[in-house]
């Protein structure tokens, strides 16, 4: 008998980048620099409309609700204000139709700052009138690009799990919700994954786990992180955890495991993502097995490719002398060869299970020559494009 699990997991939606009469891109801009040093990046505005346009581009105060939306409502605290350290240049532009214009954007990082201070860009259209007293509205098309500054090496990493819950209701829909604080001062972009356990005289038998993507939590602030499984489970006796990635070094993971308690009705919203997972009957899995997801490697001519039917959420450090590379898989299992090579470029390509729960496999690749190899993410998986580096 097979149980059919659906999973839902809700995360931040990105900054718009498109509104009525405007595109505008990138969607964020993320900065690493020394105290003192100044760069220089780039926002391009499109005037999709058939006529002229006029746009107006400034820098705002903004924040991250806990549930990850742009606000503006409140600002920053005062030392991450970073309004003062980015100029752009023009201000204002005219923008002919269907044409595209880029804008320069400065950021300079005060000396003896640290960690990440961030403001936004506000991009608008100006009204072109006043509408009359009582005679209709006027409005504003406004799109804000995010900016992130980071002062390197004088990151603090520090988070603590707050929250944890774990609902059964009757309907059988199990609901998670957690809270990470960020009390470092740096931005983060914790990836996740959940875990659902059945506790068994043998050992706890994994029924799910599903990592889910990594969205920004500024310094200082509770990012709110809320989940959905559906299925039909029998058992009475389950463990749900949650499992945090992060920061750039392998040990920056949190955890927190509690009961799966029962209530008559759960906290039922809708959620914005959907992945699904089929669950093997529990009494055929034991504390061996992992409910991990299979992927399957090959060779293509681009490279090589990790097929598991989804996008993967992945970890990469690459290499030169000798040139490798490491890719981390958190909640996937490698079905296949566990060692292998031959291919173009590749020497060797070695599989090892790092970490048990939530299972973390880890792909080294060598090469034979010094490759530049990019990591592509592909809608049934992940494609690492390899092209040798020309001297």
């Amino acid at each position: 008998m097979r149980h059919a699990l659906f999973f839902c997991s809700c995360g931040l939606l990105s900054a718009m980048a498109l509104a009525s009469g405007m595109v505008v891109g990138p969607a964020r801009i993320e900065l690493h620099m020394l105290a003192g040093e100044s760069q220089t990046s780039t926002i391009t505005v499109s005037n999709p409309e058939s006529v002229s346009r006029r746009f107006r581009l400034q820098v705002v105060p903004f924040t991250l609700t806990e549930t990850g939306d742009l606000s503006m409502e409140s600002a920053p605290p005062a030392d991450s204000a970073a309004a003062d350290w980015i100029q752009i240049n023009p201000e204002e532009v005219e923008i002919g139709a269907e044409q595209a214009v880029s804008v320069r954007v400065q950021v300079t990082a005060p000396a003896g700052s640290k960690g990440t201070v961030w403001a936004g860009i506000l991009v608008s259209i100006p009204p072109a009138g006043r509408a009359q007293e009582g005679f209709g509205v006027t409005t504003e098309p406004r799109v804000l690009v995010p900016v992130y500054l980071t002062v390197n090496g004088t990151e603090k990493t520090e988070v603590e799990i707050v929250d944890l819950q774990s609902v059964r209701d009757r309907n059988g829909v199990f609901h998670f919700r957690a809270g990470l604080h960020n009390s470092g001062n740096s931005l983060i972009r914790p990836a996740g994954s959940w875990l659902l356990e059945e506790n068994t005289p043998n050992g706890p038998v994994e029924l799910l786990v599903v990592p889910f993507s990594g969205e920004p939590v500024l310094p200082g602030q509770l990012r709110k992180f809320e989940g959905e499984a559906r299925g039909r489970i029998p058992s009475e006796n389950l463990t749900a955890s949650v499992f945090f990635d992060y920061g750039p070094k392998r040990g920056d993971m949190v955890s927190q495991s509690v009961p799966v308690s029962a209530a008559d009705e759960g906290p039922a919203r809708e959620t914005r993502e959907l992945a699904s997972a089929v669950m093997p009957d529990s009494s055929a899995r034991s504390p061996e097995t992992s409910a991990a997801r299979p992927v399957r490697i090959s060779y293509r001519k681009e490279g090589i490719f990790l097929e598991a039917g989804e996008t993967i959420r992945y970890r990469s450090e690459s290499r030169d002398s000798p040139p490798a590379l490491f890719l981390d898989l958190v909640g996937y299992r490698i079905i296949g060869p566990r060692h292998s090579g031959g291919a173009r470029l590749v020497d060797m390509l070695t599989v090892a299970e790092i970490q048990a729960k939530p299972v973390v496999t880890r792909l080294e690749v060598r090469f034979k020559v010094p490759v530049e190899a990019k990591v592509l993410e592909q809608p049934t998986g992940l494609l690492i494009a390899l092209t040798p580096k020309t001297r």
